[in-house]
């Protein structure tokens, strides 16, 4: 029996490019990013900056609108788009946050009680104020995805991240669990997946063995609000969009892909991936495969690959008609039906694993960083949170240039890498060498150096994760100086799980200090070699 809410079909409407597969019509199922009732509790940090948590437009959808900011209210919507045309106003673009987790027992083994424990969280996040439906199911029923709502600032999102970690952190000590927060389960174990129709038809098409990896990577998500008409409920609606809207579609689409290779390189987790490490980002290549991993869409990079840059509104049209026949005709190689795609799945997201996307929430979707410590995920956020502001503030258009090897402001252009050397020595840099790679490094400085300008106190709070000998603290280099092995016993792996459980422990109570929220005391025994 499937239990989980996350598991109801959520198709609706027409499938893009195949009108003649019929669609289900049940009713999607509700996340903080596709509903705008004041049921969802606003951040801290909005409620410090005036807004009301009884307004009902504090946290709609993303792609639907914002308010200009409270110094100066634009009703005439003529007026507020002329203003951004010219420059003269830049609206508040929200930002969210996904991250999924693993459960373990208090030995460290993965434990497959996704169900109970999202049960617990639910409940006590309605009798605190907080989103029920910050707290998800995943894939396999030893993992889990905790959430934040739309947030109008980083300071707000870092707050209900942490709340939603206390909660969770909470369950975990009632029910005799902990939450391991990296990129991959170190050793060898059991994976169940969820009994749910869209995990089974992936399992059927990709295949069963490459699916299992899913249930074994954690990844980090961050969403970049776009501006209305753009992206929802899917891109052809940017055809008719201003200019201006168009634009920055474009741009922040492009600015995500640039960025591919050094949040790769940069939130680089566990080492390992069943008992062995082989140097690669054990993720990134267990997920998209390539590189001699049979990942998960080793053999369908049209839909789980990194894409191109886009040159306008058009090409991003075609490529979900692309994705679209790749996924289908997959379908139609492994006897599947395509009529079980409506029934399942349904919306065009649902073809589109790719590590920058268009989702249906009417955002750049970043879906390249490993699972990981709250220090190592809000200060990569936080930089992308920065640049993002910085394009938008300072209009800048993102050009792809041969000679670029770093980012590059100039004459009103960011110059970023062609995309052959992004998606080739680049990438295979990130993900064979990491931030030890001086073209990697150099590229990783750029990303530092161009959102710096706009760096406010919630930045520095949460720190730039460089050494003092100029180089990147990363979570695996951590783990490899205290596990320089190419292979760990049994013992090991449950130690590695345990300190990293623990760390995650200390620092979301540290950050809550830092962030003015209330917190719980971690657990005695944390205290751990991988601390940042």
């Amino acid at each position: 029996m499937i239990t989980d809410g996350t598991t109801r079909l959520e198709a609706q409407g027409k499938l893009p490019y195949s009108a003649e597969v019929p669609v289900a019509a049940d009713k999607p199922v509700e996340t903080p990013f596709s509903r705008s009732d004041s049921s969802v509790p606003v951040a801290r940090g909005a409620e410090a900056k005036g807004v009301s948590s009884a307004n009902p437009t504090v946290v709609p959808p993303y792609g639907v609108g914002n308010a200009p900011p409270q110094s100066e209210t634009i009703t005439d919507t003529t007026r507020a788009d002329a203003l951004e045309d010219i420059g003269l106003w830049v609206p508040t673009r929200r930002i969210g946050l996904e991250q999924e987790f693993f459960l373990v027992d208090e030995k460290g083994e993965l434990r497959q009680e996704a169900d109970r424990f999202l049960g617990l969280c639910r409940e006590e996040a309605r009798e605190t104020g907080l989103d029920p439906s910050c707290f998800k199911g995943e894939c396999a029923m030893g993992m889990v995805e905790i959430l934040t709502p739309p947030s109008p600032t980083f300071e707000a999102l870092a707050d209900v991240y942490l709340s939603n970690l206390s909660l969770a952190l909470r369950a975990c000590e009632s029910l005799g669990l902990r939450l391991y927060p990296l990129g991959t389960y170190p050793l060898p174990a059991g994976t169940v997946m969820r009994n749910a129709p869209r995990y089974w038809l992936k399992s059927r098409v990709i295949g069963r063995g490459r699916f299992l990896h899913a249930g074994r990577c954690a990844g980090t998500h961050l969403h970049l609000e776009l501006p209305p008409g753009t992206a929802w409920p899917d891109v052809k609606v940017a055809r008719d969009a201003r200019e201006e809207a168009r634009r920055e579609m474009l741009d922040l689409y492009n600015l995500a892909t640039a960025f591919d290779p050094a949040l790769v390189a940069l939130t680089r987790s566990c080492p390992f991936y069943e008992g062995r490490a082989d140097g690669l980002a054990a993720r990134t290549a267990r997920y998209r495969g390539g590189l001699g991993v049979d990942g998960v869409y080793a053999t369908l990079q049209e839909v789980g690959g990194l894409a191109p840059y886009a040159e306008d509104v058009e090409d991003l049209v075609e490529r979900e008609r692309r994705r679209a026949r790749a996924w289908f005709g997959a379908m139609g190689g492994a006897g599947v039906e395509r009529r079980l795609f409506a029934r399942t799945c349904g919306v065009s997201d649902r073809f589109s694993w790719n590590p920058v996307r268009l989702s249906r929430h009417g955002t750049v979707e970043i879906r390249t960083m490993d699972s990981n410590l709250p220090e190592v995920v809000l200060a990569a956020c936080a930089t992308v949170y920065g640049a993002a502001e910085r394009l938008r503030r300072d209009r800048l258009r993102v050009k792809p240039t041969a000679e670029t090897r770093t980012l590059e402001v100039q004459d009103g252009e960011l110059l970023v890498p062609s995309f052959d050397l992004l998606s080739g020595r680049l990438l295979r840099a990130a993900v064979e060498v990491g931030a030890p790679s001086p073209e990697v490094a150099a590229y990783l400085d750029s990303l530092g150096a161009f959102a710096r300008p706009l760096e406010g106190a919630e930045m520095r709070s949460v720190g730039w994760l460089k050494t003092p000998d100029g180089g990147y603290a990363t979570t695996e280099s951590r783990l490899r100086s205290a596990y320089p092995y190419s292979h760990l016993t049994r013992e090991e792996g449950l130690d590695l799980v345990l300190e990293a459980c623990g760390e995650l422990e200390v620092q979301v109570s540290a950050l809550k200090d830092r962030f003015g929220a209330p917190h719980d005391e971690p657990r005695p025994e944390a205290g751990l070699a991988i601390a940042t």
